[in-house]
């Protein structure tokens, strides 16, 4: 099937080739020899895009040119392999060793399905999960695919809401949370909004083994057109929804709800954290925090998200 986005097979053919250039085993080696490693997708300002392995004073260590905007990054602590999700409507996914010793790997969407940004690996690493859309028949699915045999794919079960975006492994090992935006998009209308008002987001939690809904939670009929989108967890297990739109980053104390710092920043919007302290980028090209304090890279626009994937070495 050819989507309006981009014919998956030229896709594939020019991701094969360009990519595994681009990620020398030598020059990553090299790079990453001392350094904590950040991983963030971005646009430059001269339209092309990418993906960025950073250190932990926010320096960019090496990038990673992909065909279209990317948006987050998910890690496997037990491959020590990335992948980084293209932006909704995106048909792709590429995988990546940051230390060189795999070459990149492209998923591509099965025909009737994109990819919605966001995804998560079991804890055995085993099985990637990632929040995808049923764009002919308006709801949310979640991918599985099976990592230790390229990525293919083994199986999809429903989000129980219609426009998922990000999905978290609960501490379980087997609940997953997943923020359902509500929102009906089509990649014949590119990022066009069809429903905004009859739109439902929710809040749902789905078993991952057998696909089975656990508990759903709307949001009252006042509030239906806040969309659900962006969560992360606590080291206590709560589950927080996050928003960009404040130009402000805000340090809050989980246990008491205590704003404890804030601090005024345009755009941000990638945010993981370094040790005591968080590391954050912002769209006009600021790197905040870690060990480097503050710096510019003016060139590119960072994208949504960030996370810390490893210690080097």
């Amino acid at each position: 099937m050819t989507t309006p986005l981009i014919d998956r097979r030229d896709f594939l053919r020019a991701a094969g080739a360009g990519f595994a250039a681009a990620m020398a085993p030598r020059a990553w080696a090299e790079t990453l020899a001392t350094d904590a490693v950040f991983a963030t997708a971005f646009v430059r300002r001269d339209g092309s895009f990418g993906a960025a392995v950073l250190s932990e004073a926010g320096k960019i260590l090496h990038t990673l040119d992909l065909p279209d905007r990317g948006h987050d990054v998910a890690f496997d602590p037990v491959s020590k392999r990335s992948i980084v999700f293209a932006r909704q409507p995106g048909i792709f996914a590429m995988v990546f060793d940051h230390t060189g010793r795999e070459k990149p790997l492209t998923i591509a969407s099965i025909a009737g399905r994109h990819f919605f940004g966001h995804g998560v690996f079991s804890p055995d690493g085993a099985l990637l999960y990632a929040t995808e859309n049923d764009f002919d028949n308006a709801t949310g699915v979640v991918g599985v695919y099976d990592a230790r045999a390229k990525f293919s794919r083994a199986g999809e079960f429903p989000t129980y809401g219609m426009g998922p975006h990000e999905l978290l492994l609960l501490a379980d090992g087997r609940t997953l949370a997943i923020a359902n935006g509500g929102i009906e998009t089509h990649p014949d209308f590119g990022r066009a909004e069809l429903n905004i008002a009859t739109m439902k987001p929710s809040y749902t939690l789905v078993d991952r083994i057998t696909g089975d809904l656990i508990e759903k939670h709307e949001l009252p009929p006042a509030l239906h057109q806040l969309s659900i989108r962006h969560m992360d967890r606590d080291q206590a297990g709560t589950v927080w929804v996050t928003s960009p739109e404040g130009n402000s980053l805000a340090v809050i104390d989980a246990a008491s709800g205590r704003v404890v710092a804030t601090k005024s920043l345009v755009e941000v919007c990638g945010l993981a954290p370094d040790g005591a302290d968080f590391m954050a980028t912002t769209g006009a090209g600021e790197i905040v925090g870690g060990a480097g304090g503050s710096r510019a890279e003016p060139d590119y626009v960072w994208d949504n998200h960030m996370l810390r994937i490893a210690a080097a070495g």
